[in-house]
């Protein structure tokens, strides 16, 4: 085995390419993976879909003899298996990928490791105990940071059961609704078809079903918290719909230039209700209730089954063709639902370019620096508010997309704070920036500006 490996080393290096070998294990166990996918990307490029690098064989063990020299992102991915986490963090460094450097004289050894995916699984029922079929149970991790994020979904057949697959470890957090629509059997054909009606609901939903999470309460923050392990199945997760008071929503977006965007805006409503150290529910796109017809494509929409409470409704529209991420128009405004609100009128308007130079404490240029946008704490319960970039070799950086708002900017070299490494996620971010509150720099970002900052690298406390 060595003898062979040495001459595909040595054929290599005569070929001016290099060999990289490893092993895949599963997470916290010696036992080897076969049959999983190892692609390497070069960094900076886009990883393609199609064929892997190399399949690990029936010991776990993979090998690539045909890279060229050169810096590298390796992954390793296999159906019912996911990138290992910590407290609700994919490992960045040391689990399911890693950098690598590629060299001719020697070769590049790497073992990778995967978690096996775990799952959730029972019956829901509507209101009157029927099951609840076509009805879409969500479960939601829930990180040690407090901060929230989807972890998979099912829909209910019509028995109400549901499978929710492809977990990592962690806690969650149950809900069922009917928000992507649903199921049922007509009288006439018998036959399964989807009928949806306008809000997104089936047509015999009513709008007081609301969003109801394990083990039965549509108040968040009594949810359940369902710890899941290692490659676990936890079963009987049975719960059912509650009803609350619910109202709608209803305006007109108004967009200059509505003609070059899909005209089709997507909305958000995102909970602003919050208290100090409340975990914070994940915000989701809510459908506009308004079918295809000339109000909607004039700007119509309406919102429904909103419960009461204080909410920032989003909206957002993308450039039509060609697609351009960085080019999008947003609105927002900040509602006290108690009643049914209507008229509401949201101004579409561009993003902010925040760009700059970031220098380390000699005041030089301070190349490939972690640099952050954190959102006012109002609107950490979501992505879409946060945005991070890496200088470059002359220490500049650019962040595109900002949406209009008060935000704090920091830069730091994850080097210098490798005591107390900085999260990898952004959600977590805050909280581990708190200490360096003062060395942020406050940032108002307004609609269609462009902000040219000098940055400071953060020092740490004495």
């Amino acid at each position: 085995m060595m003898l062979s490996f040495f001459l595909a080393a040595l054929l290599a290096f005569q070929n001016n390419v290099g060999v990289i070998e490893g092993t895949v294990t599963r997470f916290g166990t010696t036992e080897n993976l076969a049959g999983v996918l190892i692609t390497i990307t070069r960094n900076g490029q886009e990883e393609l879909s199609g064929e892997p690098d190399a399949i690990t064989d029936g010991t776990g063990r993979f090998v690539i003899r045909n890279a060229a020299p050169g810096a590298y992102y390796i992954r390793a991915a296999r159906s019912g298996y996911l990138a290992p986490v910590k407290d609700g963090i994919e490992l960045e460094e040391g689990g399911s990928k890693k950098k690598i450097v590629v060299e001719l004289d020697k070769p590049t050894t790497v073992d990778l490791t995967l978690s096996a995916a775990s799952a959730l699984s029972g019956r829901v029922f509507d209101p009157l105990g029927r099951p609840a079929d076509g009805a879409t149970v969500e479960a939601t991790l829930i990180s040690a940071d407090g901060t929230s994020k989807r972890g998979g979904g099912s829909t209910a057949d019509d028995r109400g059961q549901y499978r929710v697959w492809g977990l990592s470890p962690g806690k969650y957090k149950l809900s069922v609704d009917y928000t992507n629509g649903g199921l049922f059997t007509t009288s006439v054909t018998g036959v399964i078809v989807s009928l949806s009606g306008i809000s997104g609901k089936p047509l015999h939903v009513p709008e007081t079903w609301t969003r109801t999470y394990f083990p039965g309460t549509p108040d968040y923050d009594r949810a359940a918290l369902i710890e899941v392990g290692e490659s676990a199945s936890v079963e009987n997760l049975d719960f059912g719909f509650q009803t609350a008071q619910a109202f709608k929503i209803s305006g007109k977006v108004i967009d200059p230039g509505r003609d070059k965007r899909s005209r089709n805006p997507d909305f958000y409503l995102i909970p602003l209700n919050t208290t100090p150290g409340k975990i914070l529910e994940a915000p989701r796109m809510t459908p506009n209730s308004i079918p295809a017809s000339p109000a909607r494509n004039d700007g119509g929409f309406e919102l429904r089954g909103v419960r009461p409470g204080r909410y920032l409704l989003y909206a957002e529209d993308w450039q039509g063709q060609p697609v351009q991420r960085d080019n999008f128009v947003v609105s927002e405004i900040v509602l006290d639902v108690a009643s049914d609100i209507n008229d509401v009128s949201l101004v579409m308007s561009g993003t902010t370019v925040v760009e700059g130079l970031v220098r380390n404490a000699e005041q030089k240029p301070a190349a490939n620096s972690r640099v952050v946008l954190i959102p006012s704490e109002d609107r950490r319960g979501h992505p879409m508010f946060y945005k991070e970039a890496r200088t470059d070799a002359a220490g500049k950086f650019t962040i595109k997309g900002a949406i209009p708002g008060e935000y704090k900017l920091y830069a730091f070299d994850p080097a210098d704070l490798k005591d107390s490494p900085p999260p990898s996620s952004l959600y977590a971010l805050p909280a581990f920036l708190e200490p360096f509150a003062s060395q942020g720099a406050a940032v108002k970002a307004v609609a269609e500006d462009r902000l040219n900052l000098s940055l400071t690298l953060i020092k740490k406390p004495q």
